[in-house]
């Protein structure tokens, strides 16, 4: 997949996940830093997720002037026990 959209070479962090059960509400990440996605120019992707590496492909496709799809390939991640917070 390779891509020429503004988001290669941007980075992305996780700060919050909503539920889509209102029980569960909003979960805030405490270390955003932790939790990251970078994408880079030549439709890789890059991820940091929490003591966790991980690494695939990505494409961006518009499809008006303020939306399209974003598209991620097989992702390979390791599988390390984190630390609890």
């Amino acid at each position: 997949m390779r891509s020429t959209t503004p988001l290669a070479g941007t980075s992305w962090q996780l700060h919050a996940i909503q539920s889509m059960d209102d029980a569960q509400g909003t979960t805030r990440v405490a270390d955003p830093a932790r939790f990251t996605l970078h994408f880079e120019a030549e439709g890789r992707v890059t991820l940091r997720l929490d003591c966790n590496r991980g690494s695939g492909t990505w494409q961006a496709t518009p499809t008006a002037d303020s939306s399209g799809s974003l598209v991620f390939g097989p992702i390979a991640a390791t599988r390390a026990l984190c630390a609890a917070p």
